[in-house]
């Protein structure tokens, strides 16, 4: 006999226990945005034959289904602490999460008396009937009926009312690092070779679909995650030819890279570090032609105020900013010094941001730096900065308001750790509304790397975590033929659509309205560690925000 009931986007359902979360039966959504939620089953006995889900219903052509796969994560880090628990750990113990999402439904099999899921996503077009809609999943095993492995089927409905207005667009501007040369090692391509260029059109295509703008450009191979002394596969797109004390550098394949990005909707471009991080001591990996042979001109072996690299960089950056005016992309580019400087080293970035600026007059530059010595002294007009430290910086005139999280934080702040309940990845984008943030950023959009080795582990057979927190270092799978989704992925973009919900609100009422709206919804002013964990809490909020549109605009017509 199954058992099927459905459920919203924030429950996860293990193998090994019953679902938590209360059953969904219905839920509102604007034009343009993705509902989500899921089909969670588990059958007391053996069923031989593979499952199937069959859909009707009006929304029933819109519908995409994919099996959620589970992921092994021994590393559970913070969740092991005393008072663990209290503060609403997923779970404490190594084993199996919830995460990527597989297409191939074909295998979805259920195995004795544990739960499994399918997650489900309607994305509402912009012309979609505005009244109550029905999706119907049928649930039933392939076996012939009066055979010893046929079971009943199962049924659940859910009852979706489309709001009579459209998600505005996203002003967030939101980069997730793209990592080159994990790419090019899951897949065994090499770099910037045309199956590579079309592999990179994949993914950078469902980069912009899910709410990702801005790109990580490797102007060289960023100097990121790599120990001292190592290296990471060479990933640069500038050239270099040095002949004497004279460079010649070679921008056709960084004109090819933003071509690609803004044809696949890439709207802001981050230059890739142009010193080591954690405090710009040294050069970046650049390899360039020396008297017709490649050498590694600069890295761990040349210091940051090496004269012979105050000379490169007065030689790059002119040519530089010409290329970059030429491809029309000034308005939209961003610079980066280091990152994540602490405050013992804000001598050294001093001196490496004086020589950036000499020649970007005009230009943004962010780091993520999260000490206010840095805006203090007039060397950073766009710190990114993690949220539990961002309180003082609220008072600071910033050019842009940014913030970001990095394995830590963990509960009670917002992250995306599969350790962590889902809603305490989705409020991410109610607090950067409650805290008028313009831009958010991670560093682990695709990192597969083992720690900072520079080799590549499969993220779906040995997850790195023994280096990281487990789900920090990525938001999507190596697919056969491009990246599979995660649960935290979706659930992230779900808090994306909840900040442009809040912003259309707004623009109908007023920032103070929204705000004292949410204040009533959570019983209390939200805080960067300090927001409901409640999985039904933002559902309902989105559900109180998605009615109260419908009535302002009903008033408007």
């Amino acid at each position: 006999m199954l058992h099927a009931r459905l459920l919203n986007s924030l429950a996860k359902v293990f193998p090994d226990r019953e679902p938590q979360a209360p059953v969904l039966r219905r839920g509102t959504v604007l034009r343009g945005e993705t509902f989500s939620c899921q089909l969670a089953f588990q059958s007391p006995e053996r069923l031989q034959n593979p499952l199937q889900v069959e859909c009707d219903g009006s929304l029933a052509p819109l519908a995409r289904l994919r099996r959620i796969g589970q992921i092994p994560v021994e590393n559970t880090g913070e969740c092991l602490r005393p008072g663990a628990e209290a503060l609403g750990f997923e779970r404490r113990a190594p084993g199996l999460f919830p995460d990527v999402l597989f297409t191939d439904l074909d295998f979805l099999h259920c195995c004795t008396g544990t739960w499994h899921a399918v997650w489900i996503d309607l994305p509402i077009p912009a012309a979609f009937p505005a009244e109550r809609h029905e999706l119907v999943l049928r649930l039933h095993n392939t076996a012939e009926p009066g055979s010893s492995a046929f079971c009943e089927s199962r049924t659940v409905k859910l009852s979706l009312e489309v709001i009579p207005a459209a998600l505005p667009e996203q002003t967030l501007r939101h980069s997730e690092w793209f990592h080159c040369d994990c790419l090019a090692l899951a897949y065994g391509l090499e770099p910037w070779s045309e199956p590579y260029w079309k592999l990179l059109a994949t993914y950078f295509r469902h980069y912009t679909a899910h709410g990702m703008n801005m790109l990580l450009t490797p102007l060289f191979t960023p100097p990121l995650d790599t120990a001292v002394g190592g290296e990471r596969l060479t990933t640069q797109l500038v050239g270099v030819e040095k002949a004497g004390r004279q460079y010649r550098f070679d921008f056709s394949r960084l004109e090819r890279w933003v071509k690609l990005a803004r044809k696949c909707g890439v709207r802001y471009f981050e230059f890739s570090h142009l010193f080591t991080q954690g405090g710009g001591r040294f050069a970046p990996k650049i390899v360039g032609t020396v008297n017709g042979r490649e050498r590694k001109l600069f890295g761990w072996h040349v210091a940051s105020d090496a004269p012979a690299y105050r000379a490169f960089l007065d030689a790059l950056l002119p040519e530089l900013v010409a290329c970059i005016q030429r491809l029309g992309i000034a308005d939209d580019s961003y610079f980066h010094v280091t990152d994540e400087p602490n405050d013992a080293v804000v001598r050294i970035y001093a001196a490496d941001a004086a020589i950036l600026k000499r020649h970007l007059q005009g230009f943004k530059i962010l780091d993520a730096a999260s000490h206010v010595e840095y805006v203090d002294q007039g060397l950073l007009s766009i710190p990114v900065v993690i949220e539990h430290l961002i309180e003082p910086f609220l008072s600071r005139d910033l050019q842009e308001r940014w913030t970001y999280y990095c394995g830590g934080p963990d509960l009670p702040y917002s992250n995306r750790l599969h350790t962590m309940p889902a809603s305490a990845n989705r409020i991410m984008g109610t607090l950067l509304y409650v805290y008028n943030c313009e831009g958010f950023l991670h560093w682990g959009y695709n990192f597969w790397n083992v720690g900072s080795t520079g080799r590549y582990a499969d993220p779906l057979g040995l997850s790195p975590d023994y280096y990281y927190h487990p789900g920090d270092p990525c938001l999507v799978y190596p697919g056969p033929d491009g990246p599979l989704d995660s649960m935290r992925l979706m659930v992230f973009c779900e808090g994306l659509q909840d900040l442009r919900a809040l912003q259309l609100l707004e623009r109908l009422t007023s920032r103070k309205q929204v705000l004292a709206l949410i204040r009533r919804a959570a019983g209390r002013d939200l805080k960067m560690n300090d927001f409901p964990l409640d999985p039904c809490f933002l559902p309902v909020l989105r559900d109180t925000v998605n009615r109260r549109i419908k009535r302002l605009r009903g008033t408007e017509r």
